[in-house]
């Protein structure tokens, strides 16, 4: 009996820690961590940002869109738009006059975290409507 526990217990310590390990760190990977899209209402400051992340890491066939709106065209209400993909590339979109802005990047896309940073350029805190995705 003492020799079976001397195998047995220290085979039960190291599957526990084995489930533990597992379990705590997941995957780097793993399909919970990957987005789809978001969508949501917002609201920001003269002369600040607000940022949103999303990652990407599955279908070579998908797309990358983003898109921020407003209320009307007002010069004191002037957003951008500053996208970062996961190579560090960084594009920045501000068109004149309008009440939205958007970009789309094309499949293939690099895997990894996409970045958005909604700044506000203008003089007055603008509410505002955004959406990021693949597919």
């Amino acid at each position: 009996m003492r020799r079976w526990l001397k195998i047995a217990v220290p085979m039960g310590i190291a599957a526990v820690l084995v489930t533990v390990l597992a379990i705590g760190f997941g995957s780097p990977r793993g399909e919970a961590a990957c987005g789809s899209n978001m969508s949501g209402k917002g609201r920001v400051s003269a002369g600040e940002s607000t940022s949103y992340s999303m990652t990407f890491c599955s279908d070579p066939t998908d797309g990358f869109f983003t898109w921020v709106s407003w209320n009307r065209i007002d010069s004191a209400k002037n957003l951008a738009l500053q996208v970062t993909d996961p190579n560090g590339n960084v594009y920045f979109v501000d068109r004149h006059p309008t009440a939205i802005e958007f970009f789309i990047a094309s499949a293939p896309l690099a895997e990894g975290d996409w970045q958005v940073e909604v700044i506000n350029l203008g003089s007055r805190s603008v509410n505002y409507d955004f959406a990021m995705g693949f597919n």
